[in-house]
């Protein structure tokens, strides 16, 4: 069981994790990522 889940791992996500890090380091989050590596800006 988890905390949090959270749907991509795009710029918001990526801070929402350094942010639950520093106010709630024991809880368990869970990031959902189809893409298996960075491609926000895609050509």
């Amino acid at each position: 069981m988890f905390n949090v889940v959270c749907v991509g791992f795009g710029p918001a996500n990526i801070a929402l994790a350094v942010a639950l890090d520093e106010i709630w380091p024991a809880a368990r989050v869970k990031f959902v990522e189809r893409e298996p590596a960075p491609c926000w800006q895609r050509r």
